[in-house]
């Protein structure tokens, strides 16, 4: 009987977390009456066979333009949602682009990690032809790894500076981390080796990355979503010798953007990366 359950128990979370909806993704639609957008803002639809769309956000001065800002948001929520952690970067000047993923908000379809990755692909393939240089690429926990798949996969020259928060080298090592809650350390690793799989993980296209594109990275020693330890692995696995990360007191996952220091941080990274490249 004992085996029996056992057995059991392994199916049902073996599903869970191929579909994803345990760990990785937990979208939801937006908020009546919550909206962040402006009467600006407007709507980009994108794809070849399959139609994705993103949201655009433009400078507030009219006719300037310091580049594109790619995002891709976190696993929950909804891109409309995120608004407040971006909408800063057009008072300085960017236009931002806000992928929305497969069966996130009003977009059709189902979050997987092979749907977020061909989401992701045909953003930075959207970018490219209809967006205007230099691109930036923000990140946000699980949208780090998603940008950083996708760009393992389209070339963008282009792109000058990629900035992440809580973002994570690889699934196995953040869902070891929550299965050990439960089953403890050593069943943890087990589990998320037989359950998930290796496909689309972040480490290795970071390794790929070139040394003229700047890496920034946030993460709080505290994290309770994405441990410390795995921001680390994906921060080593850039090769760039200048790249920066910065370690954040206290145990949020996100909101590095919301202080002062840091949007200066981040401004001047953007900035220096760009002149570097000849933008």
């Amino acid at each position: 009987m004992l085996i029996f359950l056992l057995a059991l128990l392994g199916i049902v979370l073996l599903v869970s977390f191929r579909q994803g909806d345990f760990l990785f993704y937990k979208p939801t639609p937006p908020e009546k009456g919550a909206s962040s957008h402006h009467k600006g803002d407007k709507t980009v639809l994108f794809g070849k066979r399959k139609k994705y769309y993103a949201l655009l956000l433009f400078p507030k001065n009219k006719g300037e333009h310091k580049g594109t800002v790619l995002h891709f948001h976190g696993n929950s929520l909804c891109a409309e949602r995120h608004i407040g952690y971006v909408r800063w970067l057009t008072r300085h000047g960017y236009t931002v682009a806000m992928l929305e993923y497969p069966g996130y908000g009003a977009a059709p379809g189902r979050p997987s990690r092979e749907s977020l990755h061909k989401a992701g692909g045909a953003f930075l393939e959207w970018a490219v032809q209809s967006a205007t240089p230099p691109f930036f690429i923000i990140g946000q926990s699980l949208g780090g790894v998603v940008a950083l798949d996708a760009l393992g996969d389209v070339d963008i020259p282009e792109v000058c500076a990629i900035v992440v928060e809580g973002a994570f080298a690889n699934y196995r090592g953040v869902g070891a981390a929550h299965v050990e809650k439960t089953f403890g350390r050593f069943f943890s690793k087990v589990l998320a080796w037989w359950l998930l799989s290796n496909k689309h993980n972040a480490g290795p296209a970071a390794q790929k990355l070139k040394n003229d594109v700047a890496f920034l990275s946030f993460h709080a020693r505290g994290d309770p979503i994405v441990p410390w330890e795995e921001g680390v692995k994906l921060f080593l696995s850039v090769k760039n010798p200048e790249k920066i990360m910065v370690p954040l007191a206290g145990d949020r996952h996100l909101g590095c953007m919301s202080t002062v220091e840091n949007r200066h941080l981040i401004l001047a990274l953007l900035e220096e990366a760009a002149r570097d490249r000849g933008f």
